[in-house]
């Protein structure tokens, strides 16, 4: 792996391991975003932590896609 692919997908690992614990309670800061508030005010708590693990796993899956070197055709 080259530098960049290991900064890129450790930012990326560090990102989702904060998003997942916002979803199990540990840390309470996300709740305070923007995008966050606005979807607990309007679907309650409960959507929001659901939006807060899609974000983890969109970014975790972002972290082996990285990390594997996976790319599309064009761009090798």
């Amino acid at each position: 792996m080259r530098p960049d692919q290991w900064l890129v997908s450790g930012t990326a690992a560090c990102l989702a391991s904060l998003a997942f614990a916002a979803v199990f309670g540990l840390w309470n800061a996300p709740y305070r975003l923007r995008s966050v508030s606005a979807v607990k005010q309007k679907w309650g708590k409960n959507s929001a932590r659901l939006f807060l693990l899609g974000l983890g796993i969109l970014l975790l899956f972002l972290t082996v896609i990285v990390a594997v070197d996976w790319r599309p055709s064009f761009a090798r």
